[in-house]
C-alpha cells in the first residue's frame, strides 16, 4: 500500500505458497480500483512462480487434494 500510495505502478510476485498472502494483501490495491478512487498508483500485475493459485474461498488442501491422512506431522 505504501507503494501505491506513493503513485508507483506495481507488479506483485508471488512464489509457492506465497500466492495465498499475496493475492489476499492485493485486494483493493489493483491500478482500476484505486482510480475509480481517485488515487494513483496500484498494481498492475500479479505474477504467480510455482505458486498456488485458487478460487476464492479455497484453501491450499482443496487445490492440492490433500486429506488429513496425506498430510505428513511430528510429535
Amino acid at each position: 500500500s505504501k507503494l501505491a500510495d506513493e503513485g508507483k505502478e506495481i507488479i506483485l510476485a508471488m512464489h509457492s505458497y506465497g500466492g495465498f498472502p499475496g493475492t489476499e494483501s492485493a485486494r483493493g490495491l489493483a491500478r482500476a480500483d484505486r482510480q475509480a478512487k481517485k488515487l494513483n498508483g496500484g498494481i498492475v500485475r500479479l505474477v504467480y512462480f510455482s505458486a498456488f493459485l485458487a478460487e476464492e474461498g479455497q484453501s491450499l488442501r482443496d487445490v492440492t487434494g490433500a486429506t488429513a491422512e496425506s498430510v505428513l506431522t511430528q510429535d
